[in-house]
């Protein structure tokens, strides 16, 4: 522990001065300030550091100096579970786990922390908590404005007999420069359904998909809703989204499964290109470790805006990033803190937008190759530039001007274009700051052409990334590879081996392509594609790996030579 008792400081000193003398060794955490009955100080004040094992430095450094002409005397603070210690009061001893049945109301295997420094991490309770038993759960709640912990937190473990020993060993302690305060904490409440439905089966049928969103074996991590897949393929190729589903289409399915295909290597190049690691997606779903701050936004309609997205989400916490590709089809959305990403993941799953309902899962971890906390942002604030939003489409720029000069001398009024088009944004530029911030204060809500303007300063930004290297292990296991033959699995019971074939030999020649069928008819829901070289088959296996087929996802991986019938059927249940 890093905390001390300073005793002779003169009565007057400030709990800013304190803090003010002693943050010239470390950063300090907690401060108290011993007071008599009548609210005087009795001139004894407990300093606490962030870091721990300081205590011989940091009395080297103050004891015997001077704070107001007054020489202090500095000692390592003892733990108010040390029987060395005289007993103030009865209020002061070290109070015990109960021993008595908790009330209904408390859980025995959830503990409630107070006292708690407001830079701690999830990661240093983790730390220090894991030690007594295995957590189930650890939650540390984020003030929205200030994005600091609140001050306390909750954790939950597997047995009662970690949280007692817990209890036992940690109530009272110094964590980080301040006394640690545990009690056992209330059960946690349950969720409360803000769901409407007209009918009870359709009110128990979207509890019982919020309660699915949430396993990670039914999540599809690249799925993509085919309407919105026909309707941006249909505009790629200049034509109807009925001409492109034409029903008299005798490859109907397999142009289907093409365009998925398709806009899903659209995905996989934009990720590439906005700083998403691709990698991260390929491994297996069940297995891989899931990011409690990222999600997942997938099943979006045709026509999704990432604005939109971005309120939606906004609504819960602060989003630090929000990012859609170019087909629309999916969105990454990032929070800062894992309480607020929790609590929108719970309240927007399975949610309608734009008559769909949405489908969210947690992203892999490492999702971004440049983490949040990682972008250095240089920002310029131009004093006398208003930036204005929520513009109408038919305000001008002279209408703009004209509404400003109310405020000062407008040098320049300017609104943003696209191919011609008002975006509903612009900058106003006057003389003088105080002329600028006389119309910051005056006309911001204001009414131009119905619209309620939205000012701030205008800021310049540039953003700079810390890129992070990515590991070269696989160039260690990279083998000459010569197989060509793929397993296919998860084939919906219409498909046939001609529509197979049509769908595969979009990636190169094919030797063979095969789907084993019953002695008492129909297929066994798999198929065997051999290819003429590993390439081309490496692409298929590349490109359709997500892709669906008559409605289901298709499985594919590398078939084994020596693989009998029997073991082809295990692998295919």
């Amino acid at each position: 522990m890093s905390r001390l008792i300073v005793k002779n400081l003169p009565k007057n000193t400030s709990e800013a001065q304190l803090r003010a003398f002693f943050s010239a060794k470390g950063e300090v955490t907690d401060i108290k300030q011993l007071k008599d009955s009548e609210g005087n100080f009795k001139s004894v004040a407990f300093i606490g550091f962030r870091e721990s094992g300081q205590e011989e430095t940091l009395m080297q450094y103050f004891n015997k100096n001077y704070i107001g002409g007054c020489k202090i005397l500095v000692e390592p603070a003892k733990s108010t579970a040390d029987t060395s210690i005289k007993k103030w009061s009865k209020n002061s001893a070290t109070q015990e786990y109960p021993s008595k049945p908790l009330p209904e109301d408390l859980d025995s295997t959830r503990l409630y922390l107070r006292n708690l420094p407001y830079s701690v991490t999830k990661e240093d309770l983790q730390v220090l908590f894991a030690q007594h038993g295995e957590i189930e759960e650890l939650h540390l709640p984020i003030d929205s404005k200030s994005h600091r912990p609140k001050g306390f937190a909750y954790v939950k473990y597997r047995t009662t007999e970690s949280a007692v020993m817990a209890f036992d060993k940690l109530d009272r302690s110094v964590f980080q420069g301040r006394l640690l305060h545990i009690i056992p904490a209330a059960k946690k409440p349950e969720p409360i359904s803000e769901i409407k439905a007209k009918s009870s089966y359709k009110h128990q049928l979207a509890q019982e998909l919020k309660k699915r969103a949430k396993n990670s074996s039914t999540w599809n991590t690249l799925f993509v809703n085919s309407d919105t897949v026909a309707s941006a393929m249909s505009e790629k190729l200049h034509m109807t989204k009925g001409e492109f589903l034409d029903k008299d289409n005798t490859d109907l399915a397999v142009r289907v499964s093409m365009a998925e295909t398709k806009i899903l290597e659209e995905i996989r190049e934009w990720m590439k290109n906005h700083d998403i690691n691709f990698e991260a997606f390929s491994g297996d779903r069940n297995s891989t470790p899931r990011s409690q701050e990222i999600i997942i936004v997938k099943n979006l309609a045709k026509g999704a805006v990432m604005s939109e997205i971005n309120d939606l989400f906004s609504r819960y916490g602060n989003v630090c990033r929000c990012i859609m590709p170019p087909s629309k089809t999916m969105a990454i959305v990032e929070f800062r803190d894992t309480a607020s990403a929790k609590n929108a993941f719970d309240k927007i799953s399975y949610t309608t937008y734009r008559a769909l309902p949405l489908y969210l899962e947690w992203a892999p971890q490492h999702t971004f190759d440049t983490p949040h906390e990682d972008i250095e942002t240089v920002t310029t604030t131009n004093a006398n530039t208003i930036f204005v939003k929520n513009l109408s489409f038919k305000t001008s720029q002279e209408a703009l001007k004209t509404h400003f000069e109310a405020s000062g001398k407008v040098k320049s009024a300017k609104i943003i274009m696209n191919k011609g088009l008002p975006c509903g944004y612009g900058f106003v530029e006057f003389n003088t700051e105080k002329e600028a911030g006389k119309a910051l204060r005056n006309l911001n809500n204001s009414l131009l052409d119905g619209h309620a303007l939205k000012l701030s300063e205008s800021k310049t930004s540039v953003v700079i990334p810390k890129k992070r290297q990515r590991s070269p292990e696989r160039q260690d296991e990279e083998e000459e590879d010569l197989r060509s033959k793929l397993l296919v699995k998860n084939l919906a019971f219409e498909a046939n081996t001609t529509e197979l074939k049509e769908m595969f030999q979009n990636f190169g020649e094919l030797k063979t392509v095969r789907i084993p069928t019953k002695a008492s008819g129909g297929h066994r829901g798999f198929g065997f594609v051999e290819f003429l070289s590993h390439e081309d088959a490496e692409a298929a296996l590349k490109s359709l790996q997500n892709t669906h087929f008559y409605g289901r996802r298709l499985v594919i991986d590398w078939a084994k030579e020596e693989s009998t019938l029997s073991s082809l059927k295990q692998k295919a249940s």
